[in-house]
């Protein structure tokens, strides 16, 4: 039985090429390394514009717990709010390595999750619950939202007892108000109808008002579905991503920083992943 005869192995000096000028360059590429600035700088050249919106966490969180006011009507049970200002909102250069969407299945069906890859150049350095709105980019909402009160109530989960010393708690005034912060177009709402035991289609500036600011969804008076029933909102807005919990990641190398890579959840599906809450106030 013959055995194969070894690789035979290169003489060091046959890893190196002579150039012109007489200077030898690696040909053998096993240990190369990455300069943080060229990767950078490829981010630039071949990233799109964003916008990247700092969070705050919301003081509606209560001590006892450290979970969000379902009903907040500053961060919409998030958690967390993004505050208007130049300071909380700064146009940057990302470049997203990747989309995609998952289906997490559950005893009962599956919550869809849209993720999202980003790297920004060197100095961005984002931080947890920060929005990133990628330019040109748009995303197809289908949202349910309440009339004017809660999803789940008091009544279906146990009786409200308070004594001669207790008030009676008082809730903030309901507002429904969509979870994108920004709105482009409504495509259609439609709402359940006990009487016909059929959805109803409503129509802009006949059942409510065409202009929606901040998200808020305002009724014509004697319209729409009654109070306590839910209805369906398709709408287009701006691409907005979330960053997850974790992220970002930081890589240096040799005392030399690298740019941040990020994760993200589109919007609409990190709530649907992270939060069983009314987003109405």
């Amino acid at each position: 039985m013959t055995h194969p005869a070894p690789r035979a192995t290169r003489p060091d000096l046959e890893r190196f090429l002579a150039t012109s000028q007489g200077e030898l360059g690696i040909t053998d590429l096993g240990g190369i390394h990455i300069d943080p600035q060229e990767l950078s700088e490829l981010v630039v050249d071949h990233g799109q514009p964003a916008e990247l919106r700092r969070a705050q966490l919301c003081p509606c969180i209560r001590p006892e717990s450290q979970q969000a006011r379902g009903n907040c009507g500053t961060c919409r049970g998030l958690g967390w709010f993004h505050p208007v200002g130049d300071k909380y909102r700064e146009p940057v250069i990302a470049l997203i390595l990747s989309q995609q969407l998952q289906r997490d299945f559950r005893q009962a069906g599956h919550i869809l999750t849209g993720t999202v890859q980003v790297t920004f150049p060197l100095g961005i350095v984002p931080g947890e619950a920060d929005i990133l709105l990628p330019e040109v980019e748009e995303h197809v909402i289908s949202e349910t939202l309440w009339r004017l009160d809660r999803p789940i109530r008091d009544r279906l989960v146990r009786a409200r007892q308070t004594t001669s010393d207790q008030a009676a708690p008082k809730t903030a005034p309901f507002r429904e108000r969509l979870i994108y912060p920004d709105v482009i177009s409504v495509e259609s709402i439609w709402y359940w109808d006990d009487e016909t035991q059929s959805p109803v289609e409503t129509f802009p500036g006949h059942d409510y008002l065409d202009e929606f600011h901040d998200g808020e969804v305002r009724w014509h008076p004697g319209r729409g579905p009654d109070p306590g029933k839910a209805y369906t909102v398709r709408y287009r807005a701006p691409a907005a991503y979330m960053l997850e919990p974790g992220e970002p990641i930081f890589r240096s190398e040799h005392g030399a920083a690298f740019p941040y890579k990020v994760v993200g959840q589109r919007l609409d599906r990190w709530t649907q992943k992270h939060l069983d809450v009314d987003r109405t106030r």
